[in-house]
């Protein structure tokens, strides 16, 4: 919440820089961040700028080509992000700066390419993982610099650091840049557009090694698309993907995806192909479901037989005091759930809904206990809780959700990291490798995980990753050594305050986003959250790990993803 903040009382500001700064013999190694000269801050008020200066700051892209063009790259200080440097130098780009964390490998990279292609042709600025200010900083220094910005390329690479790392690094990272991008090359804020480029990963498979991997390119894609549909009419951005195969085939593919690819494409360079894989249509992926439908049987839901799968179990639900979180609780309880524990950071819901179900089911079946999943120690000691509470955890539902883009890093932070959490301390408590009896693992994703939502492309894209998240560590080495299995279920739009308030949180910078929002959701069939706790109940009879379950207008069928060559469409 404090760099939205951040966000709205910085929007007005504009850094300048002291003269010698940009002498030829100062541009070689360019680091705003580490240098010792002042910095200031200055008002620029009205972002309506004369003709001539937009031409200035903003040259035109009639041209759809490298050449001469201006460009900033993140990530650019190694592997393909370093290669996409040496390819806009090789294709006569005016000015490249690199913006990294690394400023040893930033410095050797500019003195590298300044005896090869020629100094200021190629500065460095260093940036942190998701730091608005620094990365802003980024922004502003190159429009200052080369006197313009026509093409931003974020390079999502994985190094060696903890997830969570891995997530600020690259998720947040891109939010933030095509939040900047809008506001310093759209036409729509004074600019002449440009090109905005996110690379990410081609694994589409159950990848043992690479799940998070995995599942960060799939919220790429989406929120790309997402953004792309909804914002290009306005900004005059076209905003491109790349899901990369090998760090050659992207060097040699690079000029052609910028100047020819349409705004939203996505591409993949194949190992075994000359051309890339150009991908379209990416939201409509129903139409390559292997698709059944489940009825309802009443009799069999309601059973409370012993052979039912969660008779006498104990269940963990976080999210767990309303909506559908509550409706979960619910129908295993109905079936002979053993107890199960809530948590929510709704305190007065979460304790009354524990009470509703000890009334109604018997005493000590339920018990509640305030959880933030964001904070880690609080997650943890929920399934400690559970632990003490009925000595056992064999269901590990992660159900706590936010549909608020306007606080988007607090949206990744409850739908990702709160569902990475979540799942590894299922394993780690449920896992026999862990001394555990096995168990089963329900991550919450939505319909808007399967299909594009232009009126929310950070949450369409966190339910992306849960997905793809979910069927990775589905994985046969993950269930035959820890006896787990786990599923994913997206529910369509259903009656919850969530629905209900989402028009008031669309994404800062993109217009009137919430009104999209409001009125796509306004034309989907609604359901009662009633019907989600008996799609779940659906979902564990049948026992199938990594099966992914949708229930839209109290229908509840099963999906099948498809891999990334069945969605290919053509070479050219």
């Amino acid at each position: 919440m404090f760099r939205l903040l951040l966000y709205k009382h910085t929007k007005e500001l504009i850094t300048t820089f002291s003269t010698n700064r940009f002498q030829p013999h100062r541009g070689i190694f360019y680091n705003c961040a580490l240098s010792k000269k002042k910095t200031s801050f200055i008002s620029k008020g009205n972002k309506k700028t004369d003709k001539a200066s937009q031409e200035v700051f903003f040259p035109s892209l009639r041209n759809e080509s490298i050449k001469d063009k201006i460009a900033l790259v993140t990530g650019g200080t190694e592997g393909i992000g370093l290669q996409c440097v040496r390819k806009l130098l090789t294709g006569g780009a005016k000015g490249v700066m690199i913006a990294d964390t690394n400023a040893t490998k930033g410095y050797d990279t500019v003195m590298k390419f300044s005896q090869e292609f020629g100094r200021n042709k190629i500065t460095f600025i260093q940036i942190k993982a998701a730091n608005y200010v620094l990365l802003k900083n980024a922004f502003i220094s190159t429009i200052n610099f080369y006197k313009g910005l026509d093409i931003v390329i974020n390079h999502v690479r994985f190094q060696e650091k903890n997830w969570e790392d891995q997530i600020d690094e690259n998720i947040k990272r891109v939010v933030l840049s095509t939040q900047l991008c809008l506001e310093f090359m759209g036409s729509n804020y004074g600019g002449n557009g440009g090109i905005l480029l996110n690379i990410a990963s081609n694994y589409d498979e159950r990848t043992i090694s690479c799940p998070l991997r995995l599942a960060i390119q799939d919220f790429i894609v989406r929120f790309d698309k997402s953004v792309a549909n909804a914002h290009f009419d306005s900004s005059n951005i076209r905003i491109l993907t790349i899901c990369k195969a090998t760090f050659d085939s992207i060097g040699c593919d690079l000029s052609t995806i910028i100047s020819k690819g349409p705004n939203g494409c996505v591409w993949e360079p194949a190992m075994a192909l000359i051309r890339p894989h150009m991908l379209k249509n990416l939201g409509s992926l129903r139409l390559f479901y292997d698709k059944f439908h489940l009825k309802q049987n009443s009799n069999h839901l309601s059973s409370k037989s012993s052979k039912h799968p969660v008779s006498c179990k104990v269940a963990l639900i976080t999210g767990g005091s309303v909506g559908i979180g509550y409706a979960f609780a619910k129908s295993m309880l109905q079936c002979g759930l053993k107890g199960v524990v809530l948590g929510d950071v709704r305190e007065e819901d979460g304790e009354k809904a524990a009470e509703e179900f000890n009334e109604t089911f018997g005493e000590d079946r339920a018990f509640f206990l305030k959880c933030d999943v964001t904070k880690e120690g609080e997650l943890e000691n929920l399934f400690e809780c559970c632990m003490d509470k009925y000595q056992a955890i064999d269901i590990v539902i992660n159900n706590a959700g936010l549909l608020q883009d306007k606080y988007w890093s607090l949206e990744i932070d409850v739908n990702v990291k709160g569902v990475i959490h979540g799942t590894l301390l299922g394993f780690e408590y449920m896992g026999k490798h862990k001394k555990g009896k096995g168990g089963s693992i329900v991550n919450v994703a939505s319909i808007y995980g399967l299909q594009q939502a232009h009126g929310c492309p950070v949450y369409n894209g966190t339910k992306g990753f849960v997905i793809r998240f979910t069927d990775a560590m589905s994985n046969e080495y993950y269930e035959k050594l820890t006896g787990v299995k786990v599923f994913t279920i997206c529910p369509g739009v259903t009656d919850t305050n969530m629905i209900d308030e989402s028009a008031k949180y669309g994404l800062q910078g993109f217009g009137d986003v919430g009104k999209i929002l409001s009125d796509a959701l306004a034309h989907l069939p609604s359901q009662p959250a009633e019907a989600c706790g008996d799609c779940l109940l659906k979902m564990l009879c049948a026992d199938q790990n990594g099966s992914i379950y949708v229930i839209e207008e109290s229908e509840c069928y099963q999906v099948k993803l498809p891999d990334r060559h069945s969605l290919r469409v053509c070479d050219d």
